[in-house]
């Protein structure tokens, strides 16, 4: 076996020193000899080469130095360590200099987002305006959604034949919109199940959404005036797996053979699985959620259907809430309104390339552009 010893270990390579945004920034490369760590030393107006100053250590090919000054002179040397004793130095770097730089002075009012404040001021009045509607009874009319007005069919057919009500809202976490559209619906229908006396079954898959699922249905059972009923067993977590999740619930449907099915919130390929087993059993299935993947699948298996954003108007739909509502309905008008702005700049674009109304799409599409783009 063959041993090469080093009296004096090889030094960092190619230590290349560079300003960037007001700090300097080392790099070099690891000798071919194994390094324990590396000084890093800096001299300056302040310090000279013969009595340099320590600024710091690392084990890594390259280091930041941030406390520097501007309009000062820095040279930089690296000292590379063997072990604690033995060492060697690169040669001193070439002198750099930090230099102030000048902040450019910002109007307090940026004019290229003037659109953005526009529509804020709309959106902000169409709010304000349905709220204190709502509030004096002024209640904005929202269209019918089917799947919420089969709510309460679904929960009376299920109590005639003495069956269960099992409900989930799919998979996900609970930041999700989706879910917490699903949660909101939840609340409703244990309300709706509390007033007959049936079983609200909620199966879960995360412990996080199994806890509000559990804060909902109690607030319904509460709000009906039968507290009595609330069976906190019947909301319970069962895996974090997608498909052990859908056999579990599945499990759960073919044993007790709910009256109503319910999937509102976010799903995946375990949609059809799910949906079809309840249907089997003779189920009523209700579903809605923004998963645009699963959709079709739902609305080939399920009674009725709640599509896309639907399921976030659920919950003003169902609570009447003037807040909500007045959302929900400066939201729609606010869509309208750009559809009409995508529509308008859509025909002066057209409109301009054949050299008609030119001057006018340019003013146009100027007054639209946000950030200066």
């Amino acid at each position: 076996m063959l041993f090469v010893v080093f009296n004096t270990p090889l030094p960092a390579e190619s230590l290349v020193v560079k300003v960037e945004n007001n700090k300097v920034i080392l790099n070099w490369k690891h000798p071919k000899v194994p390094i324990l760590k590396y000084e890093i030393y800096r001299a300056s107006d302040n310090f000279s080469k013969e009595e340099p100053e320590l600024i710091g250590q690392t084990n890594e090919n390259y280091f930041i130095d941030t406390l520097v000054r501007a309009n000062v002179n820095y040279s930089y040397l690296v000292r590379a360590y063997v072990n604690d004793t033995t060492y060697t130095d690169t040669d001193w770097s070439n002198v750099v200099l930090v230099k102030i730089e000048i902040q450019e002075k910002k109007p307090w009012f940026d004019i290229r987002k003037l659109p953005v404040l526009v529509f804020l001021i709309i959106f902000g009045g169409l709010f304000f305006f349905f709220y204190y509607s709502s509030r004096l009874g002024n209640v904005p009319y929202i269209r019918k959604i089917a799947g919420l007005e089969a709510i309460d069919d679904a929960v009376g057919r299920a109590t005639e034949m003495g069956r269960p009500i099992i409900y989930t809202t799919g998979i996900g976490a609970l930041s999700d919109p989706a879910i917490i559209g699903g949660i909101a619906i939840l609340k409703y229908v244990a309300k709706r199940v509390a007033g007959y006396g049936i079983d609200l079954i909620v199966p879960n898959n995360d412990p996080l959404i199994m806890l509000a699922s559990r804060e909902a249905v109690k607030e319904g059972y509460t709000e009906s005036g039968r507290p009595d009923l609330y069976k906190e067993e019947n909301i319970m977590f069962l895996t974090t797996q997608q498909f052990g999740f859908a056999a579990g619930f599945n499990g759960i449907v073919v044993r007790e053979k709910p009256g109503a099915a319910f999937y509102q919130g976010y799903f995946y390929a375990e949609s059809l699985l799910m949906a079809e087993t309840s249907y089997n059993v003779g189920s009523i299935n209700i579903a809605g959620t923004t998963a645009v993947t699963q959709l079709p699948f739902f609305i080939v298996s399920c009674d009725y259907t709640l599509i896309g954003e639907e399921l976030y108007a659920a919950s003003a739909y169902l609570s009447k809430n003037p807040s909500e509502i007045g959302t929900i309905k400066s939201e729609d008008i606010a869509k309208v309104l750009l559809i009409v702005f995508i529509i308008i700049g859509a025909i002066l674009a057209t409109t301009s390339s054949f050299g008609v109304f030119t001057e006018l799409k340019d003013l146009y599409f100027n007054l639209f552009k946000v950030g200066g783009e």
